[in-house]
This record gives C-alpha cells, structure tokens and sequence, in this order.
C-alpha cells in the first residue's frame, strides 16, 4: 500500500532539502527566467532533482517534463522560494492539481493517500494515546474522529503528518477537546 500525494511529496522534499552542490546552466532559458524571480539555480536544480527522482521511482513515464512544467507553475504562483518553502501542504497540493501540468495519468498517482486502512490505523493509534492519558473510551473516540478530520484537512498525505507544526498540533487539540 504505497500511495502518494506525488507532487505535494516533490515539492515538501524541495522545501525541506533546499540544498545541494551548485551546477552550471543547461539551457539559456532558464537562465532568462531566473531573472524574472528570486529563484535561483541552485533552488530550481534542487527542485528537478527530487521531482524527476520521485516520478521516476513511481514509474511516470516523461517526468522530466511534469517536472519542468511543475516547476515553471510554481516560481509563476511563488517568485520568492522563501514563500514557497513556507506554503501549506494543502496549498501545494492545490497549486499543483489546477496548474496546467497535470493530465490524467499523473492524476491516477495522486489518488487520495487517506484510505480506510490509513485512517483506521490513525483512529486506533490515537485512541490507544488517549487512553493512556486516562481519557474515557467515548471521549477518545469523539476527540480521534475530531483530530482525523482537522488533519486531514491540513495535511493531504498521511505520510506527512510527522510535519505538522506546532501551531497545527495546537489547533488540533484545541479544537477537539
């Protein structure tokens, strides 16, 4: 059961891995594009790196192309790779689903990831902390549906959410209660 948000994937592993040796121009014309935003090479190498390393380890057929297209789509929405690297999982899956570069194959790879299974494995996990903290079993349960649907509405990709914030954890519990 390996189901991915593939773009929210590439672009939180270019945000959380913004770094990487320096490489020379390919083509002219990303250099002519740098010049119109703050991305700079070494952000937009990065970026093709672990795109078109995840598609191809999914199998998609021409990821070079998604990947410069996916590219193009988010230095067009995020001229600042600051901002970018600041975006909400569910910003950058959005930004992806309505940019021009998804087609119907790489649509079939992003296929909703919180499957029943997922979601029964969260549910169980949760309620077995809650009830270490002494929490009553109907209490557990409410606050475990309540914490799944918040989260789920935060992070698209359950295999993302070791990555919410502070804040987002804060939210959560606070308005599961």
């Amino acid at each position: 059961m390996k189901k991915y948000t593939a773009l929210l994937f590439i672009l939180t592993l270019f945000l959380l891995t913004n770094c990487g040796k320096e490489k020379k121009s390919e083509t002219s014309a990303k250099e002519a594009e740098a010049s119109k935003h703050q991305w700079t090479e070494k952000n937009m190498l990065e970026f093709e790196r672990n795109c078109v390393g995840f598609l191809e380890s999914e199998d998609v057929q021409n990821a070079k192309k998604y990947c410069d297209c996916l590219l193009e789509s988010s230095i067009e929405a995020y001229p600042d790779p600051v901002v970018a690297m600041e975006l909400e999982q569910n910003e950058i899956v959005s930004l992806f689903v309505n940019s021009k570069c998804v087609d119907d194959l790489l649509l079939i790879k992003i296929e909703d990831p919180w499957t029943e299974e997922v979601e029964q494995l969260f549910l169980e996990h949760c309620k077995i902390a809650q009830k270490e903290k002494d929490v009553a079993e109907a209490d557990a349960d409410s606050y475990c549906s309540c914490a799944l649907g918040e989260i789920k509405q935060i992070v698209p990709n359950p295999h993302h959410v070791m990555t919410l914030t502070e804040e987002e954890l804060a939210h959560v519990l606070e308005k599961c209660k």
